[in-house]
Order: C-alpha cells, then structure tokens, then sequence
C-alpha cells in the first residue's frame, strides 16, 4: 500500500511539473492579451457606441502587439528557456 501511495506521488508530482511548465508558457505568450482584454471589455461597455470602437481597436492592436512580442528575440530566448527547463523540446 505504501509503495503505490508512493508512485501515485511521484506520478502526481511529474503531471504537476509538466503543467506548471504548460501554464508558464501559456503565461508567456499571451499576457498581453491576458492583461489588455479585460480593459479593451471594459471601455467596451462603460462607453457605448465609441467604447465598442475603442475596443474593437484596441483588441486589433492587442493581436498585433501580441505577434510582435512573439516574434521578437527576447521571448524567444525565454520560450527557449522554458524548453530547457521542463524538457518540450523534442531535439
């Protein structure tokens, strides 16, 4: 009994590591639009007709800010060191 206790922590202590990894990455990503969503929701309803404008634009300057900050090469170093630490990468 001890011993199966025992590997079902080990096991849920390797599925906890590997979705620590997975939400970090996620986090990595997608803050910005994690971050400026809500306020882009938020003008959307306070201000009516010119707040669903300013939101509608601002979530198409959030995308495009989004795929800047994933192309340039500080988050690719980070993303290359998240790999490294939780073992995604396949090489």
């Amino acid at each position: 009994m001890e011993f199966l206790f025992g590997t079902l922590c080990l096991i849920a202590l390797v599925v906890c590591y590997f979705f620590l990894g997975i939400f970090l990455k996620f986090i990595l990503s997608w803050w910005l639009l994690i971050l400026g969503l809500p306020i882009a929701i938020f003008f959307g309803f306070k201000y009516g007709l010119i707040g669903s404008v300013i939101a509608l634009f601002s979530f198409c300057m959030l995308l495009s800010l989004n795929n800047t900050w994933q192309d340039c090469r500080f988050f690719l170093f980070l993303e290359k060191v998240l790999d490294r630490i939780f073992n995604f990468s396949d090489d």
